[in-house]
């Protein structure tokens, strides 16, 4: 037993008291924290986090729920984490409306190729000057190829 654990017990004449006094002090410390990490599973994914860091962090926070032995069941995992990821991945949601339901780390692996598909479309989009453009800068040229003649 560790100091804090014995300073607690000293007094008590039984196992019964004995275990009946660490219950109480560490079941509450217990039932604060598993409060403290689910509250933390509701918080939405923020702007400037990227999505691996976000998962990352989810993860972390459901290995501490099960550390303290209150784990989320797998299902319990994916339906938490598609309610926080944020908006930009709600079209990939509807793999939630059948079944059977992705693992944790099938719905993780997809929302990250996910990522990876809007990133990608993203830059395509970034690449392309549009056609509006296209027409300004060749006239803009052919003006330029008459100004000089």
């Amino acid at each position: 037993m560790n100091e804090e654990a014995l300073s607690l017990v000293v007094g008590c004449d039984s196992t019964f008291q004995i275990w009946k006094c660490l219950e109480d002090h560490y079941l509450a410390s217990t039932e604060e924290q598993e409060m403290q990490l689910k509250g933390q599973l509701a918080i939405k994914r923020g702007d400037g986090e990227s999505l691996e860091e976000f998962i990352r962090k989810f993860k972390r926070t459901c290995d501490n729920l099960a550390t303290i032995k209150k784990p989320l069941e797998d299902l319990d995992k994916v339906f938490q984490l598609s309610r926080v990821v944020g908006a930009r991945y709600q079209p990939y949601n509807p793999v939630l409306s059948k079944t059977p339901y992705p693992t944790f780390n099938q719905y993780t692996a997809g929302l990250q190729h996910n990522e990876r598909d809007l990133q990608n479309a993203e830059q395509e989009n970034k690449d392309k000057i549009p056609v509006y453009a296209q027409a300004f800068i060749a006239h803009r040229g052919r003006g330029h190829q008459h100004g000089r003649v």
